[in-house]
């Protein structure tokens, strides 16, 4: 919408001090004659714009010209800024790029210390996540059909046509909300287990968004999990888990048992003895077994 460009054009030059047209145009993925036109609009909204020529030239906004952020105090200008630039790490809608330029433009004016980064992106590259989410964002934004492959917990393959309700973002983890087709029912997808996604034709559904209890079909499945663990595990168990109790050497916590904890049970070694659940315990020794032989 062109109100949305213009504004975000005003935040854009009150947070730098001189942009040329192409500059906007590639930014807005509009002609430089729409930009023109826009500064125009722009400055016969009483906002001041000058146009400077030449090798240098560029638009720039007077200086006396300011944001009133008196509503908010700066630290709370400081740390939306910052929440903002982290959930671009992996969301890089552009609502969120022009609502950051915004709060950019106001913390510049009110200056505070930089102490916080926010970086919501998982480690390594993370194109592939922008990339999904950005395409969800539209299936969302234009209420058309996602179709994706998806593989669960279980290594367990299938292909999935859905109808997008809800895009979250819990425990560093994005998901998606939506209504299967093939289950009749509102399930829940981590977006980095679907791949191939394409958009499809529109729906006209308008599904109910019930937040209460949306991951308690997780929680409900936990089991309370006994683990013997060394010494150089318990330096480092407020890296892995938030809430537990521990006696000792023996560290009790509660997680859904599936191919996620076995690999992540695993994956410490001789450091982490699991002691019950007994059924537990059985696996694990088993996938040792089966991992000697193979490299026996």
């Amino acid at each position: 919408m062109k109100i949305d460009r213009l504004i975000s054009i005003i935040m854009f030059l009150n947070n730098r001090k001189r942009v040329t047209a192409k500059e906007l145009a590639a930014k807005y993925e509009v002609s430089i004659k729409t930009i023109q036109r826009d500064i125009d609009t722009i400055d016969k909204a009483g906002i001041p714009i000058v146009s400077y020529k030449g090798q240098d030239g560029g638009y720039e906004i007077l200086n006396t010209y300011k944001i009133n952020n008196s509503a908010m105090k700066k630290e709370d200008i400081y740390l939306i800024t910052k929440l903002l630039e982290g959930l671009s790490t992996t969301y890089n809608s552009k609502e969120i790029v022009n609502l950051k330029e915004k709060f950019i433009a106001i913390e510049n004016n009110s200056p505070s210390n930089n102490k916080l980064i926010f970086d919501f992106s998982p480690w390594g590259n993370t194109n592939k996540t922008k990339e999904k989410i950005s395409l969800i964002d539209e299936a969302l934004s234009t209420k058309r059909k996602l179709s994706f492959d998806y593989n669960n917990l279980n290594g367990e393959h299938s292909s999935r046509i859905v109808e997008p309700i809800k895009l979250i973002f819990k425990n560093y983890n994005w998901y998606l909300y939506a209504y299967c087709i093939s289950k009749d029912a509102n399930r829940i997808f981590k977006v980095r287990r679907m791949s191939s996604l394409e958009l499809n034709d529109n729906f006209s559904n308008n599904h109910e968004f019930i937040c209460d209890n949306l991951f308690s079909n997780i929680t409900d499945n936990a089991t309370n999990i006994e683990l013997k663990v060394s010494n150089s595990f318990i330096k480092r168990i407020d890296d892995y888990f938030d809430d537990y109790e521990l006696n000792g050497t023996i560290l009790t916590v509660s997680l859904p048992i599936d191919e996620w904890l076995y690999s992540f049970i695993l994956g410490f070694g001789n450091e982490a003895e699991v002691i019950k659940p007994l059924y537990l315990r059985e696996t694990i020794k088993k996938r040792i077994e089966s991992m000697y032989f193979l490299y026996k």
